[in-house]
């Protein structure tokens, strides 16, 4: 068989696998996601309404879709902020269930502005498809912080997919000084079984290009910023041994990072034992555990489960100000 023959065959197969990669992750993104991710108008979540004491300002700005990235400007009344914190929230819906930890910030002084990504919350967008995409609206918010807070200091925070998010904020600035990653995973690929991984992370690279393989653990490996990572040793949702206990292990020489795992915590692990059980017991009664997106039928009063646990909210705090 002429050469030519062979390698015009094995460049066909090759567009094959790769079309055809494509087109499983397309069926399994519709399956995961296949919506916006906007949590159930049945949970009781707080509003911006509910905390008299802030200034609150509404923004938004174009992320490479341009769609309308809705921004939320939190600061104390009557106070000169010493810090900007980005803050970036978990997948399921907007940042509004993260109010009580911006309400404690703001009250440290700390300007907290949050953001709703794409097709999440009060943002616009049909519906989500993968968590690379928050890797790059958050490039974009942090050219918002950039250009509107060009002389504070500047700090991100983020929850769940905001912690990977949050930590992939480092890749587009050197200002950055600090970094809370709340039990953020490591990758989309590192969150499927061990056969899918190499598909994931190529699916990834085809669709977001280089956002598709960022993961928190090589940008950890890179940045000289200041980073805490806090997680639950009981994380139902994002598993210890991919992320904190990997991240202890792996950067215990380093001292710009500092990994602080919880006993008797889980997925969220900046609220109290107690809400913590409920929100367990919501999410294995929907057969939500490992899962992304709260079904739309679920009824929760959500402040039951959010109750804080002011000792972490503290080590959050003094982390950002000391």
């Amino acid at each position: 068989m002429p050469v030519y023959i062979i390698i015009s065959i094995i460049i066909a197969a090759i567009i094959l696998f790769l079309i055809s990669i494509l087109i499983a992750n397309k069926i399994v993104s519709n399956k995961v996601y296949g919506r916006r991710g906007d949590a159930s108008i049945s949970i009781k979540y707080p509003l911006p309404s509910d905390f008299q004491n802030l200034d609150i300002k509404k923004d938004y700005f174009l992320n490479n879709r341009k769609a309308r990235i809705s921004v939320y400007q939190y600061q104390k009344k009557n106070t000169t902020p010493v810090a900007v914190v980005l803050l970036s929230h978990g997948i399921g819906g907007g940042h509004f269930y993260l109010l009580p930890l911006i309400n404690y910030l703001c009250q440290r002084d700390l300007l907290i502005v949050a953001f709703d990504h794409y097709a999440c919350g009060t943002s616009e967008g049909k519906k989500l498809e993968s968590m690379s995409q928050g890797a790059i609206d958050v490039k974009f918010a942090v050219k918002y912080i950039e250009e509107k807070f060009p002389n504070l200091p500047f700090y991100v925070l983020g929850h769940s997919w905001g912690g990977f998010t949050a930590s992939q904020a480092l890749r587009y600035s050197t200002k950055i000084e600090k970094c809370v990653n709340i039990a953020g995973l490591d990758s989309e690929a590192a969150m499927t079984s061990p056969l899918s991984r190499m598909f994931v992370k190529i699916a990834g690279l085809l669709m977001y290009g280089k956002y598709g393989l960022y993961s928190t653990y090589g940008i950890f490996k890179k940045t000289h910023a200041e980073v805490l990572y806090i997680q639950g040793k009981q994380d139902l949702v994002v598993n210890p041994k991919q992320t904190g206990y990997k991240y202890q292990k792996r950067f215990k020489n380093r001292h710009n990072i500092n990994v602080v795992m919880l006993d008797n915590k889980g997925h969220a692990p900046m609220v109290e034992y107690n809400s913590q059980l409920r929100q367990n017991n919501v999410m294995k009664q929907f057969g939500m555990l490992g899962g992304v997106l709260v079904p739309l039928e679920v009824y929760v009063d959500f402040s039951k489960n959010n109750i804080p646990d002011m000792e972490v909210y503290k080590m959050i705090g003094d982390f950002l100000l000391n």
